[in-house]
């Protein structure tokens, strides 16, 4: 592989939303994400053009968001033309950090980021 990324479970294949069905199939149940559950989400797709999009949902009430189920983010990221999605994380890790600042406002408490040991950065090549 070139390229790859850990996560789970996948949200798009092929432009159909597969969320609920992997979230079982995968044996997410009991890992911590609350699949079925409205829960803040981190999220990253491509479109058919490739496009890639990286998708952050506030939850817990931060910012007055409930969050979002697997499928509830699936159907969104489904919306903006993403036909390959993986879900990378949820709840107080679901964080997603720019040159300018957080883009959204973790669900900790104290509203902090999360160490966490993983990352996906994104470059430019030059």
């Amino acid at each position: 592989a070139v390229n790859s990324i850990g996560g789970g479970p996948m949200l798009i294949k092929d432009s159909i939303n597969v969320a609920v069905d992997n979230y079982w199939k995968e044996v997410f149940d009991g890992g911590g994400i609350a699949g079925t559950s409205r829960q803040p989400r981190t999220a990253i797709g491509a479109t058919k053009n490739g496009k890639l999009i990286l998708m952050v949902v506030d939850g817990r009430t931060m910012n007055g968001s409930a969050g979002m189920t697997l499928s509830e983010m699936a159907n969104l990221m489904l919306n903006l033309g993403v036909v390959q999605a993986i879900n990378l994380d949820g709840g107080g890790s679901s964080v997603i950090a720019t040159p300018y600042g957080l883009a959204n406002k973790p669900s900790d408490s104290g509203n902090v980021e999360r160490s966490v040991p993983t990352v996906v950065m994104i470059t430019e090549q030059l």
